[in-house]
């Protein structure tokens, strides 16, 4: 198995060979100078080493420091390369500075997104992402009152903040971008997210006819029914700023130190708050997520009608065949008995997110070295 991609490969060792490392460090993490100079000023940097988790389109590292008043503290960084790279360090910077605009006592203090270069002037350049790292408690299963309670206040103090819905970055979700620009109707936005979804899964995994008939008849009749009408008798629903990762073990913690939570690793975007709980329900699963998701509406009141809550986060788990034949079945008429007769748009309702070239590229080179990597 592959721990990093080829091109990434050859960014760090075009690194070695040229000034672009800082010396005297201990530790198998090599750190950019632009990476230093990103650290808080004094900062003294004692060794850097590798992270045991990560995605092979990044190198992950930890880099022990003392501060000015020389106090030992941690930072968190990670790697990548080529224009995609730039993009997926970038949105996470992006997100997580949203988040700390209303709860910045949630997100690590320290945090930095910059380009750095190998040297090597026939490589593209490299992107680093740079925050403090927070020593959290580990545990299987958080909290379901407290990781509620923290989701919710995210949501309460944001919302109405923002006019419109989506993200001015372009936000991905692993290797596939999710969320790029905003729209002034929540149901266009998460037609586009559903339409877009659909569009990465068929160029991943080729061409599955029932998938594509199932999403062309949700996109045409059920995001329609059940989003293009929300809380009407409360001028609409306000775009309110979602977290986006999933509620697991390493997007949000208790510290050790203080007993406070922080929350971690967002894609999140100016979205409809239970958007949030159907990306619970997808990373969660049924049983554990409904235990959130109780706790959330103590907070927080669903919108209206509240009698199809439940159906609004099927179809927010995205691209799930089993929700979307069920809401089909529910809000249809006649899709099981007249399936092949109900008419079917022979151009998607809405369009996806369109990418750079060279981004598709990139992806497609490290979805290469993905697979070729598992015979290594």
């Amino acid at each position: 198995m592959r721990s990093t991609t080829r091109i990434l490969d050859r960014f760090l060792q075009a690194m070695k060979t040229s000034n672009c490392i800082v010396q005297g460090i201990e530790g198998d993490f090599p750190v950019h100078t632009a990476v230093r100079d990103a650290l808080p000023e004094d900062t003294r940097i004692l060794r850097a080493d590798r992270h045991s988790v990560s995605a092979i389109w990044y190198l992950v590292g930890v880099i022990h420091a003392l501060d000015g008043m020389g106090m030992p503290v941690l930072y968190f960084v990670k790697y990548a390369v080529g224009h995609l790279g730039f993009l997926l360090t970038g949105g996470r910077t992006y997100a997580m500075r949203n988040i700390g605009r209303y709860m910045p006592e949630a997100v690590p203090r320290t945090m930095s997104h910059g380009s750095m270069s190998s040297g090597d002037h026939d490589l593209p350049a490299g992107s680093f992402f740079l925050q403090s790292l927070v020593n959290f408690e580990s545990h299987d299963q958080l909290d379901p009152s407290t990781a509620a309670q923290g989701v919710a206040r995210l949501h309460l103090l944001s919302v109405g903040s923002s006019d419109r819905f989506g993200s001015q970055f372009p936000m991905y979700d692993e290797l596939f971008c999710h969320v790029q620009g905003m729209e002034s109707d929540w149901a266009v936005l998460f037609g586009r997210m559903l339409c877009q979804a659909f569009l990465c899964n068929r160029s991943v995994n080729g061409h599955w006819e029932e998938l594509d008939f199932v999403t062309r008849l949700t996109l045409a009749h059920v995001v329609p029914r059940l989003l293009g009408s929300l809380d009407q008798d409360r001028g609409g629903i306000k775009p309110c700023l979602i977290h986006g990762g999933g509620l697991r073990d390493g997007n949000m913690g208790k510290e050790v130190q203080t007993g406070r939570y922080f929350l971690f690793n967002s894609n999140g975007f100016w979205g409809h708050n239970e958007m949030e709980l159907g990306i619970w329900e997808a990373t969660l699963g049924p049983s554990r997520s409904a235990e959130y998701r109780a706790e959330y509406f103590k907070r927080v009141r669903p919108a209206e009608p509240a009698s199809e809550v439940e159906d609004r986060i099927r179809l927010y788990m995205v691209n799930a065949l089993a929700g979307m034949k069920y809401l089909l079945m529910k809000y249809v008429p006649g899709y099981l008995r007249d399936m092949h007769s109900l008419p079917l748009p022979a151009e998607l309702p809405y369009r996806g997110f369109v990418e750079e070239p060279q981004c598709t590229w990139e992806r497609s080179e490290i979805m290469r070295d993905l697979w070729n990597g598992q015979d290594e």
